[in-house]
């Protein structure tokens, strides 16, 4: 994701893979998940650190932000895997998220 490849994203997905964003009733699933991927995550810049949460694999997903210069936590997405490929991700994108699991808000 941080080099803006939308074949190689869509390659680590199952054929079903699903993204959500709670509690935003948008979800995403097949050609509608490659459309999200090229109109908007993958335009940005972003920095991914590997965590995990309740035991799953999760990414805390910082973007760049321009006016403070520094990365900004933006999103937790946590995986849900079939074998080596990621079936869903469910996104968090609240900022009380992430302090009560303790990660880093912001990343040089």
């Amino acid at each position: 994701m941080e080099d803006g490849d939308v074949a190689t994203v869509v390659g680590l997905l199952t054929e079903n893979a699903a993204w959500s964003m709670p509690p935003d009733s948008t979800w995403y699933r097949d050609e509608a998940l490659e459309v999200f991927f090229r109109e908007w995550p993958l335009r940005r810049r972003w920095q991914h650190t590997p965590t995990s949460v309740n035991g799953q694999p999760a990414v805390l997903c910082s973007l760049w932000d321009e006016r403070d210069g520094v990365f900004a936590a933006h999103a937790l997405d946590v995986l849900t895997l079939e074998g080596p490929l990621i079936a869903e991700v469910t996104a968090f994108l609240s900022l009380p998220v992430f302090q009560r699991l303790g990660l880093s808000l912001a990343l040089d």
